[in-house]
């Protein structure tokens, strides 16, 4: 009796495992079911152009820009596109793709200076940048690399020859030596960094190039005191 009971639930085991393999077979046999992506979207283009001139309560000009509507019904500045002060002197001049500041760019003064020359990448600062003040004295020289700060940045006093500050960026971060400078030219500090932190030693000197001080500093922290000279 026991020996026909374990032969009916070993019949049993191999039915069930032969029940799930069968089935696992017509599982794996069948075709692999996909479903239905949706369609990627279209890119955006430019369905409509035109320019658009606005003026000021007086009639003068303010502002000439091209205009351009997108597939999106976006409506963005697209081409040329000059602004204008009250008193009739330009104010920037450019140039905009599909909303972006792109290439060369002027701002002027109201007495009608320039102020600065810049350049634009994909609506980000990119390339050197030349300021200057109302008098046309050079104030600074800047440079970017796609929107960051990068390369020899100076300041100038107000003769516009001079250097005042001079430092070196490197993607964003300044490296190298910061550098001030007395009206006379003499070297007043220079400051270290390291990936855009103080790292190593500050020195300072007088108008007459004397040594003044000295300090270490290590990840932008004093370390130690201070010698004076």
């Amino acid at each position: 009796m026991d020996l026909f009971k374990l032969l009916v639930s070993s019949l049993l085991v191999i039915f069930a495992l032969g029940s799930d393999a069968a089935l696992y077979s017509q599982e794996s046999s069948s075709e692999p079911i996909y479903l239905d992506e949706p369609e990627p979207e279209p890119p955006v283009r430019i369905v409509l152009q035109e320019t658009k001139t606005e003026n000021y309560e007086d009639e003068k000009p303010r502002l000439e820009r091209g205009l351009a509507k997108l597939s999106d019904d976006q409506v963005v500045n697209h081409g040329t596109y000059v602004e204008y002060y009250r008193n009739g002197q330009k104010f920037a001049e450019g140039t905009y793709e599909l909303g972006l500041h792109v290439g060369e760019w002027k701002f002027w003064y109201p007495n009608g200076q320039l102020c600065k020359t810049v350049s634009f990448k994909a609506g980000k600062p990119h390339g050197t940048w030349d300021v200057a003040r109302p008098d046309g004295t050079r104030e600074s020289t800047r440079s970017y690399e796609d929107g960051l700060r990068h390369n020899q940045w100076i300041n100038y006093y107000e003769d516009g020859e001079k250097r005042k500050l001079e430092l070196t960026y490197n993607m964003g971060q300044v490296e190298g030596q910061r550098l001030l400078y007395y009206p006379n030219g003499q070297l007043q500090q220079q400051i270290p960094f390291e990936n855009g932190v103080m790292q190593g030693t500050i020195i300072t000197w007088d108008e007459q190039g004397n040594k003044v001080s000295e300090m270490d500093i290590e990840q932008g922290k004093l370390t130690g005191q201070t010698r004076k000279f």
